[in-house]
């Protein structure tokens, strides 16, 4: 049976991933609120910002996550020339746990002095990145999903940046047990870890 009759067009699944993006991205601002008793001057409405730092840093952290998310997504997509049913219910599992994230950040919020809000929001970001790399790695071990214009150093640059942050929150989730207020933090290290990566490939490949 040929393989590229079960092949289907990227545009609808390219569609519905960035609407759930910007609504999901769009309803983490929710999660911020000042309750407005006691609010009569300035300092009180300074002070009730201060006391809802925590939740404005996780609501950072959670934006930065999801913008990579979905840079890495639209990036790897554009290595792709279609999908197929396979690869389309990967992808709806990546989006599933995409969908949690305004969820798990508000526990964050609600239970800060509890290790397990802590440790559900790096499994949510663990299982996300998982189904990113099934996916990834399903188009990757189908040749005719690749376009043929995208070398072999390329595809394996983006399958180890796949690899490497897959690791990242099973790490901070182990180094939460030890620095449970900070760790979430530690995600805002990704983005170098991926500038690195591509330093480095571009270097050995020169």
């Amino acid at each position: 049976m040929d393989k590229k009759k079960n092949a289907l067009s990227l545009n609808r699944l390219e569609a519905i991933t960035d609407g759930i993006f910007a609504i999901v991205m769009t309803l983490l601002i929710l999660n911020l609120e000042i309750p407005p008793t006691g609010i009569l001057t300035s300092n009180d409405l300074l002070n009730g910002i201060l006391n809802i730092l925590p939740q404005i840093i996780n609501y950072a952290v959670t934006f930065l996550l999801l913008s990579i998310f979905w840079i890495i997504h639209i990036h790897q997509i554009r290595m792709i020339k279609h999908t197929d049913k396979v690869h389309l219910i990967l992808n709806f599992f990546f989006l599933f746990f995409i969908t949690l994230f305004p969820f798990t950040t508000s526990l964050m919020g609600d239970f800060p002095d509890l290790y397990a809000s802590e440790a559900l929001f790096h499994l949510n970001v663990f299982a996300a990145y998982l189904f990113a790399c099934l996916q990834w790695r399903y188009a990757t071990k189908r040749a005719h999903f690749l376009k043929e214009e995208f070398s072999k150093e390329e595809i394996a640059t983006e399958s180890l940046k796949n690899k490497i942050l897959l690791f990242v929150p099973l790490i901070i989730t182990v180094l939460g047990f030890f620095l449970p207020i900070i760790s979430s933090l530690l995600f805002v290290s990704i983005p170098f870890i991926l500038l690195f990566i591509n330093i480095t490939r571009k270097k050995k490949n020169v």
